[in-house]
């Protein structure tokens, strides 16, 4: 799997102390992403919108829609100075 494209997700501490990032070997984000913005939904997805020059968002697990363009991150990075438009970083 591309590692722009993996997906990373917390175990939280448990009582032993015990905690990490753990990879995902059967799913993977639709568009490699670098520096993309998350969020758990309230019911338990997660919404993975932009990255670094990546203007679409997708939902994990995938919601059989693919990944959506979202105009928003277009239109913000043509209005940014070019240097920084590829490094446009959104939080939810």
């Amino acid at each position: 799997m591309c590692d722009l494209q993996q997906i990373r997700t917390f175990v939280p501490c448990g009582d032993d102390g015990e905690c990490d990032w753990v990879e995902s070997t059967d799913t993977q984000l639709q568009n490699g992403r670098w520096y993309a913005t998350n969020q758990l939904l309230p019911d338990g997805r997660q919404i993975v919108v932009g990255g670094r020059s990546v203007f679409t968002l997708e939902y994990v697990p995938a919601n059989g829609q693919g990944a959506i363009n979202l105009p928003l991150l277009t239109q913000v990075r043509s209005s940014c100075r070019p240097r920084s438009a590829a490094s446009l970083l959104l939080p939810l």
